[in-house]
């Protein structure tokens, strides 16, 4: 869905597909929030959520797709882009295998 002129919001209803495993939704036009609801994606290998007008901070759910846990199982999530580079950045994130400094905005 990369690159197709989306607006408005990432729909909190994407974090019911569960088995997706792929998710690029970079150059955009998505504005607000990353929704908390993306933590429910377990089987996702890859984020792509740059270039858009996203604001706040990374969910700690994402995040954690990011880390394998003492069992072993988790860290799926290899790759994970957002605007959170540069001097002042759209989105708050300690975990993106990528930050860009800028957006369309």
């Amino acid at each position: 869905l990369y690159k197709n002129r989306l607006t408005g919001v990432i729909p909190s209803d994407l974090g019911r597909l569960r088995s997706l495993e792929f998710l690029s939704l970079f150059e955009n036009l998505l504005t607000g929030e990353i929704p908390p609801s993306l933590g429910n994606l377990g089987a996702l290998k890859s984020c792509a959520l740059d270039s858009n007008m996203l604001m706040g901070s990374m969910p700690e759910g994402v995040c954690a797709l990011t880390r394998k846990t003492r069992g072993g199982s988790g860290g799926e999530l290899k790759f994970l882009s957002a605007d959170c580079a540069g001097d002042e950045p759209e989105v708050q994130c300690e975990c993106c295998s990528t930050c860009h400094a800028t957006s369309l905005a």
